[in-house]
């Protein structure tokens, strides 16, 4: 009886220590999950972060009146602005379509078949 005692305190000791090194581990895994931000990057990965900074510029914009400058918002404006940009842009486009500009190397040269 004396053998198998002993064997029942050696299966208790190391019971022990691996409980005592679980209860180690858990806390250095609980301290590297906040140490390296992985809350964060679940958050980034599941697209919390882009919701969370859409909804905030909606609302940043909602307080301000920008580009409307003071008046009231008709449905359609921004549509109104982005035509009249593209317009402008293919009018420089079409204006600047017979001029060729020379491509620069530097000061002195030219890049030859540019």
């Amino acid at each position: 009886m004396n053998n198998v005692e002993k064997l029942i305190s050696q299966y208790h000791t190391g019971c022990l220590v691996c409980l005592g090194l679980a209860m180690v581990f858990l806390a250095v895994t609980v301290f590297l999950f906040f140490r390296f931000h992985v809350p964060t990057l679940f958050a980034a990965r599941s697209g919390r972060i882009r919701k969370r900074s859409i909804r905030e510029i909606e609302a940043r914009n909602a307080r301000s009146d920008w580009p409307s400058g003071g008046r009231v918002r008709v449905q359609g404006e921004y549509t109104k602005l982005l035509q009249q940009d593209t317009a402008r842009i293919n009018l420089e486009q079409t204006e600047n379509k017979g001029e060729e500009e020379q491509c620069v190397k530097n000061e002195t040269e030219s890049w030859p078949g540019c």
